[in-house]
């Protein structure tokens, strides 16, 4: 496992590491925020979805990223969030996304993104705290500002897209989906954001492509195999 920032994030973003969150929904819609990610800043580029195909966005309206908080467990309630301050949340969002897929590319970033990122992670941010179990928690300091929760995002992007495990950093493979991750497994041969979604898709897809290459091997007698000679 990593040793930067985004190893305590995995007890925020991942709900198997952490007791629910019920602010979040059980059972998943399109609507929903994704938190299946083990990277805070992924999760947060996660709130456009369908990127590889017409897009949906799902921070329509400064109401919804303040929802996102809290559902992301940085602010305990929902913060005041103006439109100035949603605006240039799109930017950082879309500003991650396409350094970590420079990353994924192995080329340089863009000035004027890694600028964005850099501006918002030199701002101060939410303070770590223990939880209650050693080893397995961690809780942060939760305000009511937006901006800090921003802002540890930028920090949690920072350190992923400066850590030697930036050349692990992915694009899921679902051409509709195109999905950031970082691939932590030790083989490194991870395809997809998730599997119990883009992944068992794929399964799904090609088990279907394989049904009627199945069905042509077949007679037209009651799916018996045709034996007769040439």
């Amino acid at each position: 496992m990593p040793k930067f920032r985004c190893q305590n994030l995995i007890a925020v973003t991942n709900a198997k590491s952490r007791h629910a969150n019920p602010s979040r929904p059980t059972r998943l819609h399109k609507t929903d925020f994704r938190f299946n990610n083990a990277q805070l800043c992924f999760c947060f580029t996660a709130t456009l979805g369908d990127r590889g195909g017409e897009g949906y966005e799902r921070l329509s309206c400064p109401a919804d990223l303040a929802r996102w908080t809290v559902q992301a467990g940085l602010c305990a309630i929902e913060p005041k969030v103006t439109d100035t301050l949603f605006a240039a949340a799109l930017l950082l969002r879309e500003a991650i996304y396409r350094c970590a897929v420079a990353a994924a590319h192995r080329t340089n970033f863009l000035a004027s993104d890694r600028d964005i990122v850099n501006r918002w992670s030199a701002k101060p941010s939410l303070a770590p705290q223990l939880g209650n179990r050693p080893g397995t928690s961690v809780q942060w300091h939760k305000v009511e500002t937006v901006e800090q929760a921003l802002t540890l995002v930028a920090q949690d992007a920072v350190d992923l897209l400066s850590s030697a495990w930036a050349e692990r950093i992915r694009i899921c493979e679902n051409p509709l989906c195109a999905g950031l991750f970082a691939d932590l497994s030790r083989p490194g041969r991870r395809r997809w954001c998730a599997m119990n979604t883009c992944g068992n898709l794929a399964k799904k897809q090609a088990l279907r492509r394989r049904r009627p290459t199945n069905r042509s091997k077949r007679s037209g007698t009651g799916g018996r195999l045709d034996r007769r000679l040439p």
